[in-house]
């Protein structure tokens, strides 16, 4: 994961600090659990106004991806077919 951070001025704020909260978000918004990010680079650059951070994923777990896709997939098409046999109102 490569992380570009556009702060919206010039005072000094700690990246790692950064970093935490910008995975806490990923996790939550995506649902990605960061423990898979085996990877991040993160540098500052010139301000922008009212901040800017840019996240690009380089790589991604095939493996994992698809096993979790497919875990994904059987339960919509099980609670699908549990919506089914539910009679009609």
């Amino acid at each position: 994961m490569w992380v570009t951070v556009y702060p919206p001025d010039r005072r000094k704020r700690d990246l790692d600090n950064l970093l935490k909260v910008l995975q806490d978000a990923i996790t939550d918004g995506l649902r990605v659990d960061d423990s898979h990010i085996n990877f991040v680079a993160i540098r500052r650059d010139e301000p922008f106004p009212s901040g800017r951070v840019e996240v690009v994923f380089t790589e991604v777990n095939l493996k994992w991806f698809v096993q979790h896709s497919e875990s994904a997939s059987h339960r919509m098409a099980r609670y699908s077919s549990d919506l089914e046999s539910l009679p009609n109102p």
